[in-house]
């Protein structure tokens, strides 16, 4: 069994669903429902019989037909669908004419679709990045009876009454959607109440029931309902949307206005409210090289293929694109610079297109060399341009000046960076991607590999202010919650060999150009793997500030690019922020370890994260007299508290490492040679 399957109930013929479970729980313990109750008080109040009438014998009850299965079949396919029966097993390709049993799990892909037949009188139609779990479907006496469990994603009911009675229910999260004879849809998406309409063409009723409010909501023609709002009226009430990345909806689909949008949306928003009727836009600003063609693209990770092309390009020759950033535009009228890093061994040429202008090619703006060097990633903060580079066997942040063409080192974390670098321009900081060093790596199964992490630096004052990795689990799908296209999801495929190739920020602009720009800590990290030994390109979206409580999952989306990309950058109009406020450097700094990694500084979440331990750790082995005897003292034990004493400090890793040694005896091990 699974682990998404064990946590999310969903399961084999037979599995109990969350308001099953809680009925079975309160039958056995002898709690009587209302009905049951007045059975009971009729029996006790019942007179015994009087003498001579005779007891009138009781007829038998009729014995009911037993239930036999109902034939479920698939109708049609779009995209990528598969199904399996039961909680192990692979999922295998759908195709039209497949028959389904009960216990069968149904998922869908980007941009893909099932309809499936249930008996005579039912069709489910499954939408993009949808799972379903088929959990009954019988017949009995002249009724069919299905049952799904919709764990996320979105369910289209056609149900007709017309040759045989039916009793349909919709299992989703927080909610149980019932229905005899009609037809609606009920959507399930992460960060949102979950939402149940009226189809068009609805002249029926459907029942919606909410446990956890005691509610059950009766829903005609076109209403809806969700689980925030229950009240059809009130409902009415909520601002509308376009659902402009619905695939149907560009095709003329009637089911244009939806109140959702999709789970990057709902998160980067966190479900505010626009005045009035506006239009969600796909990720505007959001640009990347196809490396399949070299050409400039307007991303759309909802719909990759489709991704808009915007510009020819300049031929790369034997140079590899590594980089991309946008930046404030310098001609005049303003606008918007595209910046692309094309790095050979040895050196990086940094080139520019002015976005909107009718330029086709790229200017070149700056060489640098560094002998031996390979730079990868590219951001653009405050004016100035900044990327990664290995040389020498070391991984830095460097600052590239396009003035002096020189590059200046600022940040050393002592472990290997991989591709890209991206500016939270609002929060005044770079996202920075690598591995932990060996032998460190986390034991939860996430999607960038176990030893991947992003930090979060403020190169202004060299401080960490975000760490996520899977020390913690930051990279592992949560069940429900997160939305994981199955052709890539290591839970149904091997995904081996990751590589981040590049990260970007998101910036979007709510209501079509009625509202105004939102920029939170929203971001895309591109990243290679061998799936089932092919080379895919993989996005995902990442939420740096989640909860990671019910509804609001770090990983919020996974999905194959369909293309070949790295490093992703994001338009923004924010200013940059400020830094977060540093304590003074303290009179003792450890000298021994590299200055810049001495320098560095953290914050409470990034050491609670667990990787500033794990760096810290490893430099303190690295100059240690004795390494192994170190590593086998049992002192860097004491190693957290002391981290803990220089929080939000200038100098903060020098400062708890000088502490740290202090404490040792002479000649121990984790000193350094005299």
């Amino acid at each position: 069994m699974s682990r998404r399957a064990r946590i999310g109930g969903g399961g084999g013929p037979g599995s109990t669903s969350r308001l099953a479970w809680a009925g079975a729980v309160a039958g056995a313990a002898g709690v009587a429902g209302p009905i049951s109750a007045a059975w009971a008080q009729d029996a006790a109040a019942a007179p015994a019989s009087q003498p001579g009438i005779a007891a009138q014998p009781v007829p038998a009850p009729a014995q009911e037909a037993p239930a036999t299965p109902t034939k479920i079949t698939v109708k049609a396919v779009a995209g990528r669908v598969a199904h399996r029966t039961g909680d192990s097993g692979d999922y295998i390709p759908a195709k039209a004419g497949d028959v389904l049993t009960e216990g069968t799990s149904i998922m869908t892909g980007v941009k893909s679709q099932v309809q499936v037949q249930v008996g005579t009188g039912q069709v489910l139609t499954i939408d993009r990045m949808g799972k379903v779990l088929l959990r009954e479907a019988l017949a009995t006496q002249g009724k069919e009876k299905t049952t799904v469990d919709l764990p996320y994603g979105r369910v289209r009911f056609d149900v007709s009454s017309a040759t045989v009675a039916n009793d349909v229910k919709i299992q989703a999260p927080d909610s149980t959607l019932a229905v005899k004879g009609t037809l609606g849809l009920m959507e399930v998406a992460a960060g949102f109440p979950t939402l149940s309409y009226g189809d068009a063409g609805n002249d029926g009723r459907f029942a919606v029931a909410y446990p956890e409010k005691g509610v059950e909501v009766s829903v005609a023609n076109q209403e809806s309902t969700d689980s925030s709002t229950t009240d059809v009226a009130q409902h009415a009430n909520k601002p509308l949307y376009v659902e402009i990345l619905d695939e149907r909806f560009r095709e003329g689909d009637e089911f244009g206005f939806v109140y959702d949008f999709s789970t990057i949306f709902s998160i980067v928003f966190n479900g505010i409210n626009a005045p009035g009727i506006g239009i969600v836009p796909p990720a505007t600003g959001l640009f990347a090289i196809d490396e399949d063609t070299g050409k400039l693209i307007q991303y759309d990770i909802n719909d990759p293929l489709n991704s808009i092309l915007l510009s020819a390009t300049t031929n790369a020759g034997t140079a590899t694109y590594t980089g991309a950033a946008t930046r404030p535009s310098s001609l005049p009228g303003g606008g918007t610079q595209f910046l692309r890093l094309l790095s050979e061994t040895g050196g990086a040429t940094l080139l520019g297109l002015d976005l909107g202008r009718g330029f086709t090619n790229f200017s070149t703006l700056a060489t640098f060399n560094a002998p031996g060097g390979q730079f990868e990633g590219l951001g653009s903060l405050d004016g100035l341009i900044f990327s990664t580079l290995r040389q020498s066997g070391q991984s830095r942040v460097v600052r590239l000046d396009t003035q002096s063409q020189s590059i200046v080192p600022i940040a050393d974390f002592g472990i290997t960076l991989e591709g890209g670098v991206s500016a939270l321009t609002a929060r005044g900081t770079l996202l920075i991607p690598g591995r932990l060093p060996p032998g460190t790596a986390g034991s939860f199964p996430g999607l960038l590999g176990p030893d991947a992490v992003i930090l979060e630096y403020d190169p202004r004052t060299n401080y960490i202010r975000s760490a996520f990795s899977d020390l913690t689990g930051d990279f592992t799908p949560e069940p429900f919650d997160s939305v994981i296209d199955f052709s890539i999801d290591p839970e149904f495929v091997s995904v081996t060999n990751h590589r981040i190739v590049g990260v970007g920020r998101f910036s979007i602009v709510l209501g079509g150009g009625v509202g105004v720009g939102q920029e939170g800590f929203t971001f895309i990290v591109n990243y290679t793997a061998d799936v089932d030994g092919t080379p895919t390109t993989i996005s995902t979206v990442i939420n740096g500030e989640a909860t990671r409580s019910f509804g609001d999952p770090i990983v919020l989306l996974a999905t194959p690019t369909g293309r070949s990309l790295r490093d992703v950058s994001g338009e923004t109009t924010a200013a940059t922020g400020a830094s977060i406020p540093l304590a003074p450097a303290p009179m003792m700094i450890d000298t021994s370890l590299p200055q810049l990694f001495r320098e560095l500084a953290y914050s409470q979440q990034a050491l609670n994260s667990g990787v500033v331990s794990v760096l810290v750790t490893q430099q303190i082995l690295a100059s240690a007299q004795d390494p192994v005897g170190c590593a086998q003292s049992g002192a860097l034990g004491a190693l957290p508290s002391h981290l803990a004493n220089h929080v939000n400090r200038r100098f903060g890793v020098g400062a708890a490492v000088a502490e740290f040694r202090n404490t040792l005896s002479p000649s121990h091990p984790c000193l350094p040679p005299p």
